[in-house]
């Protein structure tokens, strides 16, 4: 495959995140595979991250764009990532989140895939839980995404057997690349979900893929997923409001099935089970609504 100057663009979203986003940058600029790009985009930060960004851009004008929304406004991780798909000049992309890692052989490594099997729309390998960076006494974790072994999937059989439907582990934003088709195909990441909702952006964007485009999944392992004892995850389940984020997604994404006529047998089925630990509870408070309708006429 004869691969132009720029086969890569990298993409990091940030937000006031002076204390790793500088590792995440260099992870990128010793990669021993050189046909890159990096967008750095930039969430609205404070000046100590921003700083950090242009410092970069400025010192390799060549390889690393910084670019911000308008008026540097705060938009999401979703908005921030989708500028940065807008402005990439690669065919492929791939995503490192300003917190995570990759190992120089990362790019190297799936770019031998890309050129085994060009038909795929996405390429993901397994992710280091990086635990140790913060906690000596924690031991960090490979998981891999799905079953032990690599392969090429067809749709939609990855909307079954990986999380958000499925029991297999999904893979990590920093363990992904994407041909730029697909993404501008699917709408990019979805932008709504901001804010507490942001804990599923990744996996909207995930279900689209699975369900309409081929995807090879590697037992390989190049990147390091950062473990934080306050992560969003950490702190949306401690408040109790996983589910109520998850229900968030199921009724996006029945919406996102109907209106692009993807509302098959097999989706209304995943979509059926998803809905199961909801679904008693549900009608429980109808019944009790009704009945206090009933009492109230009475």
């Amino acid at each position: 495959m004869d691969k132009p100057k720029t086969f890569v663009t990298v993409i990091i979203p940030f937000y006031n995140s002076e204390g790793f986003l500088a590792e995440a940058i260099d992870s990128v600029l010793t990669q021993t595979y050189t046909y890159w790009q990096l967008l750095i985009v930039d969430d609205g930060s404070a000046h100590a991250s921003t700083s950090i960004a242009r410092k970069y851009a400025d010192a390799h004008p060549d390889k690393i764009i910084y670019l911000e929304h308008s008026g540097h406004a705060n938009k999401g991780v979703g908005a921030t990532r989708n500028l940065g798909i807008a402005h990439a000049a690669a065919p492929y992309i791939a995503f490192l989140d300003h917190d995570d890692t990759w190992l120089p052989e990362k790019l190297e490594m799936q770019v031998k895939l890309i050129e085994q099997y060009p038909q795929a729309g996405m390429f993901c390998e397994a992710s280091e839980y990086w635990y140790s960076w913060e906690n000596d006494s924690r031991q960090d974790e490979i998981i891999f995404v799905g079953k032990q072994h690599s392969g090429l999937y067809q749709p939609p059989l990855l909307l079954q057997q990986l999380y958000p439907f499925g029991n297999g582990a999904a893979p990590c934003p920093c363990a992904v690349i994407v041909k730029k088709t697909v993404l501008v195909a699917i709408g990019g990441f979805e932008e709504s979900f901001i804010g507490t909702y942001q804990l599923y952006e990744d996996q909207v964007l995930l279900s689209k893929i699975y369900l309409q485009h081929s995807v090879y999944i590697s037992t390989d392992c190049n990147n390091r997923y950062r473990q934080h004892s306050t992560s969003a995850m950490a702190k949306i389940v401690a408040k109790g409001k996983y589910h109520k984020v998850r229900k968030y997604f199921l009724r996006y994404f029945e919406t996102y099935l109907k209106t692009n006529g993807l509302y098959t047998t097999l989706t209304k089925q995943l979509l059926y089970e998803a809905w199961q630990p909801y679904g008693l509870k549900s009608q429980f408070k109808k019944i009790l609504k009704k009945a206090a309708g009933y009492l109230k006429k009475i």
